[in-house]
Parts: C-alpha cells; sequence; structure tokens
C-alpha cells in the first residue's frame, strides 16, 4: 500500500466521522517499512527509539496539503471557533484540553501534555496510543516526514513563529 493510500485511508476516517472497525485498519496499527511497531519501540532502549521528525526538517506547503484533512474537524486563526475539534491557534506551548469553550475527555484533562513539535507529532502518529482514552476519532498518520510537514504547517499557522 502506498504511503499516499494509506495516509487519505486513515484520514477518510475521520471524515466520515467514525472509526474503523478492530483489525480492520492494518496501516494504522502496523509499522511501515524501516519502521519499528509501537510495541518494540517501547522495549527498545531510549537511545536507540526514533525521536519525532523536529518541525524544522518538515515542508509546511506540503503540511498545508495534509491539513486539509484536518480542518474539517479543527480551525486555526485567532479568535476561530471550535469545531468538533478545539480551533489550534495557540496551541504550541500550551496545556493539552486548556481552548475555552470545548468539552474534552477526561484522558486528555488528565495527561499533563504541553504540545510541542514532539508531542504533536507523537499526537499526530496516534492519539489513542499518546492518550488512551481520548475521544479524538483519528487512525493516525505513520509517515515521519507528512508528520514533520503538517507540525511545520501548524506552526506556522498557529501564530507560533
Amino acid at each position: 500500500m502506498s504511503k499516499n493510500f494509506a495516509l487519505l485511508a486513515g484520514l477518510t476516517v475521520i471524515l466520515a466521522g467514525c472509526a474503523p472497525e478492530p483489525g480492520t485498519d492494518r496501516a494504522a496499527t502496523e509499522a511501515a517499512p524501516g519502521e519499528t511497531p509501537a510495541a518494540a519501540r517501547d522495549q527498545e532502549p531510549q537511545d536507540q527509539q526514533e525521536q519525532p521528525v523536529a518541525a524544522a526538517a518538515g515542508n509546511a506547503e506540503q503540511g498545508k496539503r495534509i491539513f486539509l484533512y484536518c480542518q474539517a474537524c479543527h480551525s486555526l486563526n485567532a479568535g476561530g471557533m471550535n469545531k468538533v475539534g478545539p480551533n489550534l491557534h495557540g496551541v504550541f506551548g500550551r496545556q493539552a484540553a486548556q481552548v475555552e469553550g470545548f468539552t474534552y475527555s477526561a484522558a486528555l484533562t488528565e495527561s499533563g501534555i504541553v504540545w510541542t513539535d514532539a508531542t504533536l507529532d507523537e499526537w499526530v502518529q496516534r492519539p489513542t496510543e499518546l492518550v488512551p482514552g481520548t475521544t479524538m476519532v483519528f487512525a493516525g498518520i505513520q509517515d515521519a516526514q507528512q508528520r514533520a510537514d503538517l507540525v511545520a504547517y501548524l506552526r506556522q499557522a498557529t501564530g507560533a513563529e
């Protein structure tokens, strides 16, 4: 399965508004060639774990294209409305679950996460793995470069730069 097809398949889930049936989304649960499955990564020594791709390595223009799928649920502008998901303006450096007027899951509210390039990279890769119990219905983006591109775009578009 091509990386683009896997991305589109995963993002189609969020546009449809429902999670895939267990066992049907292989791209979200299996590692891509050259990547280490999450279960195996957890057993590796810390210095050998794959590090998140920094936003500096991302291409914001490519990330803007990826965000087209996210905009169904998220706005980016200062003072923008919350949709199915919260407005993301000012997300960098903010503690998770802090956008006024949006109701979050208890799991995300109690997570203690502060949004950085690294935490957003982990979140976008697989939200339910980073915060079990989250209500965000999104299969995730397995391709590290696509995540880096998205984070670079978010940094640019949410007032972080």
